[in-house]
């Protein structure tokens, strides 16, 4: 659990799943919802593709829960919650 966090490539894998699932039914008669849990110590290594990932996935059949641990500093992850 050590080394650099990269989630961009994770949110990508991800994201083609959901379009073939949704390709396969079509949105309407998808029955399929994703939720990634992330246990992260706060820093993103690729914030940057994760954004744009986050953002292309924000009217899919998806959700992400970020859960921290330790106490580093969770800027990126303030980032990504978009409150602001």
């Amino acid at each position: 659990m050590a080394g650099p966090s990269y989630f961009g490539n994770l949110l990508n894998k991800i994201k083609s799943e959901i379009i073939e699932n949704i390709s396969k039914e079509g949105l309407e008669k998808n029955r399929t919802y994703s939720l990634l849990i992330i246990i992260t110590d706060g820093y993103c290594h690729d914030m940057k593709i994760t954004k744009k990932t986050c953002v292309e996935m924000s009217g899919m059949p998806f959700s992400a829960v970020v859960v921290g641990v330790g106490s580093s500093d969770f800027a990126d992850m303030e980032i990504l919650d978009a409150d602001e």
